[in-house]
């Protein structure tokens, strides 16, 4: 387990432009992937044996990293690991409701959780599942056509 782990690190530390955040990240990492600890920044921390979050609330916070490209590290790492004959991509949207509507993408629209039209937003997982297991490999947010055309709105909610 760790040679995989070890591999995980190595493809994902070009993401990285700078050691301190490489080593952060890859602590991170390694916290998330321990079982029973919480997915907060404090569990992982103490889980990884550091005293503070502050390191891990930096990465994730104020650091600059391409989250992008990380996004797609992971989701070659998964393929190359979980690849089987038979492998299926499994896309699940799942909304969330809002009070206001100043939160991006949120919009009136029918969500079959809540059973009726409220203030929602929408993000799309995509999982990929085959015989050796399954993973998360992607996810966006699904924006109304409205946002679209009120530029100071989108600026507003922090869309570029």
């Amino acid at each position: 387990m760790e040679a995989v782990f070890a591999e995980l690190a190595a493809d994902l530390a070009p993401v990285y432009r700078r050691r301190d955040l490489r080593a952060n990240g890859v602590l991170y990492l390694r916290g998330l992937l321990m079982p029973g600890v919480a997915g907060n920044c404090w569990s992982i921390a103490e889980a990884v044996g550091l005293d503070r979050p502050y390191r891990l609330h930096h990465l994730l916070e104020r650091a600059h990293w391409e989250e992008d490209t990380a996004r797609d590290v992971v989701r070659a790492f998964l393929t190359r690991h979980l690849g089987a004959d038979g492998g299926v991509l499994i896309f699940d949207e799942t909304a969330q409701a809002k009070k206001g509507t100043k939160t991006a993408a949120v919009g009136r629209q029918y969500s079959g959780t809540m059973g009726r039209v409220e203030n929602v937003i929408v993000a799309v997982y995509t999982t990929y599942a085959t015989k050796r297991g399954h993973a998360l490999i992607d996810r966006d947010l699904y924006v109304q056509a409205d946002w679209f055309d009120d530029p100071a709105r989108m600026t507003t909610a922090g869309f570029p």
